[in-house]
């Protein structure tokens, strides 16, 4: 019976095959032939590799390729796994206020009549409002921004600096008490 096989160089050279040949039979041959150690010489066919007391006939089929492969030294080890010491990104999430048009409006007690709190936007169509921020007014949504005076800006700034140190007080305030109960929480824990 004659099969092809395709050696360690890629090249394919065909073989003869006797009725009661074994594998290892076949793995002397070879290792003979093209001088490598008959240990390291592995002969695998159709994804199997064919064990040394395997008779070939019973292996193989007509004109079947068998592929000459040598065995490894061990492989790589294990990467560790990275140990990051930032902390993740925390993503955006939109909140959603309920009755947030209020804000929008303004009703004056005497007369009743409806105000605007914000500034509607003169390239949109009525009902657009603008965001108000400390240096600007800007369309979420053409996308445009109308810069106000320096003295607006400034006093804008002030107002803003004021709201931050009034809300970081009350967090110092409310730190030591959440502490304090933090604290009685663990010792209940440990009991």
């Amino acid at each position: 019976m004659q099969v092809f096989l395709k050696t360690l160089q890629g090249e394919t050279i065909p073989c003869q095959i006797s009725e009661g040949q074994t594998v290892a039979e076949l793995k002397q041959q070879l290792a003979q032939q093209f001088g490598y150690d008959m240990e390291h010489i592995k002969l695998v066919s159709e994804g199997h590799v064919l064990s040394e007391a395997e008779l070939l006939l019973l292996a193989l089929t007509e004109e079947s390729t068998v592929y000459m492969t040598a065995g490894l030294d061990g492989g790589k080890k294990k990467k560790k796994k990275k140990q990051y010491t930032t902390k993740k990104k925390t993503k955006h999430h939109h909140v959603s206020v309920k009755l947030a048009t209020l804000k929008f409006y303004s009703v004056d007690e005497k007369s009743g009549q409806v105000t605007h709190q914000r500034k509607v936007c003169p390239s949109c169509s009525n009902g657009y409002f603008m965001a108000k921020h400390y240096d600007r007014h800007y369309c979420g949504k053409c996308h445009v921004s109308f810069k106000l005076d320096p003295a607006t800006i400034k006093a804008n700034l002030a107002e803003l600096q004021k709201r931050q140190t009034a809300k970081a007080a009350v967090a110092a305030e409310t730190k030591p008490a959440a502490a304090a109960g933090g604290a009685k929480d663990k010792k209940k824990k440990k009991k």
